[in-house]
């Protein structure tokens, strides 16, 4: 029988074993990288990563919208009072 010890399977994280992926389950093997231990501590922590990198992108974005917003604001103040004046003047030529 031949030697497998290379494709033995362990854990990224506390480097225990396993499995075999030549002489076990090989579809359940090539894709497991964790114990069943440490796959949720890394999962949280990719998830937590992940959720400040994605806040990290939006930051600015949301800075260019409230700043967008509130020069369309100004605008709006700006016309609703032209337009006070021209109804205004309106009533006062056919009123």
């Amino acid at each position: 029988m031949a030697d497998y010890e290379y494709a033995n399977k362990f854990c990224k994280r506390c480097n225990r074993y396993l499995g075999n992926y030549m002489t076990g389950d090989y579809y359940k093997l090539i894709r497991l990288k964790y114990c069943d231990d440490c796959r949720p501590v890394v999962q949280s922590e990719q998830k937590r990563f992940s959720k400040k990198n994605l806040h990290k992108a939006r930051k600015p974005l949301c800075a260019a919208l409230l700043e967008r917003a509130m020069i369309t604001e100004e605008e709006n103040k700006l016309l609703r009072a032209k337009n006070k004046i021209l109804e205004a003047e309106v009533e006062r030529l056919y009123g």
